[in-house]
């Protein structure tokens, strides 16, 4: 009996171990979403909120999904996203690591900052098609956070997820938004799992021996 029970502890151990492992890969997630407001024009220093700008990341796949909800008669036409990440390049002009966008960017020209051949800056534009998807997004991106300049053009006119007013060097209202990426708590580990284990396999270990003693006090009184 003895023996027995020594072997179902061993073997809880090795198990339990085996789930440890198992929970670290199905609980371990990829994918997060922000929302933020999205207003165009400038009235009195500020934009008009028209509707939301969903940003969902998958640091798996490397891209960064935005999909709208726009208020009644507004009607998306085209657009651009710019990403920055924490490391941007400070030679890019508009984009200052660990602060994002400081003015708004033109994508139809390279001295403006945002097409690609600066370090840690990609480009990707769009038409009415939504979701609008960044592919290619470096994974060290997601555990910096990043930041984005996501411009819509609307049938009532230019407007920007996180709208920001023009103080210098902006010259006119932008956007930037800053999204964690991927910073959700981090899952139960390998050596979680193993504690738990552990646990487990000496909670058998210690019923055996204290069944053990019981029976050795038995006979000892008989």
């Amino acid at each position: 009996m003895r023996k027995l029970m020594m072997t179902l502890g061993a073997a809880a151990l090795v198990i339990g171990g085996i789930v440890g492992l198992a929970t670290v890969t199905a609980s371990a997630g990829t994918t997060t979403s922000s929302t933020y407001n999205v207003s165009v024009g400038n009235t009195n220093g500020t934009g008009t909120v028209i509707g939301t700008a969903t940003v969902t990341n998958d640091s798996s796949a490397g891209t960064i999904s935005v999909s709208f909800n726009l208020n009644s008669g507004v009607t998306l036409q085209s657009g651009y996203i710019c990403v920055a990440d924490n490391s941007a390049s400070t030679n890019a002009p508009y984009i200052t690591p660990g602060t994002g966008f400081t003015a708004r960017v033109d994508p139809g020209n390279s001295a403006d900052g945002c097409p690609q051949g600066y370090t840690g800056v990609m480009l990707q534009q769009f038409t009415s098609t939504t979701p609008w998807v960044v592919t290619g997004v470096p994974t060290s991106w997601f555990a910096d956070g990043l930041y984005l300049q996501i411009h819509v053009v609307v049938n009532s006119g230019t407007a920007y997820a996180c709208w920001q007013p023009a103080n210098p060097p902006a010259t006119a209202f932008y956007g930037n938004c800053y999204d964690p990426g991927n910073g959700s708590p981090v899952p139960v580990g390998t050596v979680g799992g193993l504690g738990a284990a552990v646990l487990a396999g000496g909670g058998l270990v210690f019923i055996q021996r204290r069944r053990s003693r019981g029976l050795r006090s038995s006979k000892a009184q008989a």
